[in-house]
Order: C-alpha cells, then sequence, then structure tokens
C-alpha cells in the first residue's frame, strides 16, 4: 500500500463513524453516538462535518446523565407531537425519578407545551413550568424558557398578579419580560 493513501483511509473511516454516530442518535442510542462522534473528529479534525460532530458530542455530554436513560425517554415522547396524554402523564411520572441534570427539566418543558397546547390543561402545563423553573440543575436558558412560557400562559389565563409574582421569585432570568409586565400590573 503507497503511504500516501494512509490520510484518505482516515477520512473515509472518519466519514463512517460520522455516519455510524448520526444513525445512533436518530436511533435513540447517545452512548453510542457519543463514541462514534469521538473517532470521527479524532480520526479526522477538519472535515467539513467535524464542527457539527464536536457540538452534537458536547450537547451529548452535556445530557448524559443516568446514562443517557432519561434522554432516550425524552427523545422518545420529543419526536412524537402526536404523543398521547397517557404518554405524556408516563414522562412526567418518569421525569420526577430523572437524576440530577438538565434533561429533567427539558422534560417538563415538553410536558407543559402538551397539557397547555395539546390537551387544554393549563394547570398541568403550569405545574411542569414550575418545576422546570424550580430545578437549579437546569441550565439558565432553559429556566428563562419555562420562565417566559410560564408568564405567558398566567397573561393568557388574565392572571397578570400571577404572572408578576412568578417574574418577581426570578427577577434576573429575564429582566426585560419583568420590565413589560411590571408596566402593564
Amino acid at each position: 500500500s503507497n503511504p500516501g493513501d494512509a490520510g484518505g483511509d482516515r477520512s473515509v473511516r472518519a466519514r463512517a463513524a460520522y455516519e455510524r454516530a448520526e444513525r445512533a442518535s436518530s436511533d435513540l442510542h447517545f452512548a453510542e453516538a457519543l463514541t462514534a462522534y469521538d473517532e470521527a473528529i479524532s480520526l479526522d479534525p477538519s472535515a467539513p462535518y467535524v464542527r457539527i460532530a464536536r457540538a452534537r458530542a458536547a450537547d451529548l455530554r452535556a445530557h448524559a446523565e443516568g446514562d443517557f436513560v432519561p434522554l432516550a425517554r425524552l427523545e422518545a415522547v420529543r419526536r412524537r407531537p402526536s404523543a398521547t396524554r397517557d404518554e405524556i402523564e408516563s414522562l412526567s411520572r418518569d421525569a420526577e425519578r430523572f437524576p440530577v441534570g438538565r434533561v429533567r427539566s427539558e422534560a417538563q418543558l415538553v410536558i407543559a407545551e402538551a397539557y397547555w397546547h395539546r390537551f387544554g390543561s393549563p394547570d398541568s402545563a403550569a405545574n411542569a413550568l414550575e418545576k422546570a423553573l424550580s430545578d437549579t440543575s437546569a441550565d439558565r436558558l432553559t429556566r428563562a424558557l419555562a420562565l417566559s412560557e410560564l408568564v405567558a400562559l398566567e397573561r393568557e389565563r388574565d392572571r397578570l398578579a400571577a404572572a408578576a409574582h412568578v417574574l418577581s421569585r426570578f427577577p434576573d432570568l429575564a429582566p426585560n419580560l419583568h420590565a413589560e409586565v411590571r408596566r402593564l400590573v
């Protein structure tokens, strides 16, 4: 074999690893996906898809709590926009037992969205949003989104005082929203 082929072979193996990672992720096999993304990055760090592989690997690492079991559970529901009320309630019960980490609060956002917009259960939606908002292991963006959604839900129900109260508990999470609702009150 020609020594010049080594780079081409690494490039082919890297591409195969990247494609394997994408399939594994699609199939909810996140540990396998992470390993394959890392393999693709190390085999051919200058490949055009490496920026995507790095971002996906970082995102998987940030959602790895519970050996990816909670993430797989969440994604199975999130990828089915027509999930039934029973499936949402089951996810809600499971999320209560998810380990500390980002997935737990992200699951609450999915649950809240379904209760609010599909099932017309604003109280259940508010409960899920409150859980996401109060979860100290959630990332700031998820908590800010939960706050924004909870304020929108309370405003939709003509409960401006409740919206203002929620915002007063978390004044630094969404300062612009805080100012807007204060003006309205």
